[in-house]
């Protein structure tokens, strides 16, 4: 099941791999190395949504602001681990000649000069990865997964639901207070 879902998000950094490529070109009017962007864009990319998707904080236990910004700082501590270890493959397996401005003496000296683009391309795909998995998680509890709770119709025939106020309770947890007002 893991392994449809990997295969299934691919497209998805090859898409930012070519976003990626295509600002770079435009910004300094020299193409960017195919092999270092696929290699940022991929290792970044699953490394950020493996740690984003498997990390759960309920949003029952806390209103969604929390839950935001508790991912975000997740996200902040996930980045330079990401841009640490896509450059590490980068230092290994590419060949000096691709990566013509960092310097090759250490890992370290390495690292200091190719961490920048890498790492405001991983924040800003991150912030819309949780843009997504948190609206994807309000789309479920709005319409579709209730955890177990039910939506109860009225008695005397009439069809409209009632909802019960077990599920508007779960629900007022999971939203900004803004959205009860």
């Amino acid at each position: 099941m893991w392994l449809l879902r990997f295969a299934r998000q691919q497209p998805l950094y090859l898409m930012i791999a070519a976003g990626a490529a295509g600002i770079i070109w435009a910004v300094t009017g020299q193409a960017p190395s195919l092999t270092v962007t696929l290699i940022y864009s991929f290792v970044c990319g699953n490394f950020t949504m493996l740690v984003l998707e498997n990390v759960h904080v309920p949003c029952s236990w806390r209103a969604a602001s929390w839950s935001w910004l508790i991912y975000l700082i997740l996200l902040l501590v996930t980045t330079p681990m990401a841009v640490t270890a896509a450059t590490l493959v980068v230092f290994i397996f590419v060949p000096p000649a691709l990566v013509p401005p960092a310097p090759r003496t250490s890992f370290g000296d390495f690292l200091l000069t190719a961490w920048k683009f890498p790492a405001v391309a991983n924040l800003i795909f991150g912030a819309a990865c949780l843009s997504y998995l948190m609206t994807g998680a309000a789309w479920k509890i709005g319409t579709v997964n209730y955890s177990g709770l039910s939506i109860r119709k009225r008695a005397r025939g009439n069809t409209t639901p009632r909802i019960s106020s077990k599920l508007v309770k779960y629900k007022r947890g999971c939203y900004p207070r803004s959205f009860h007002n």
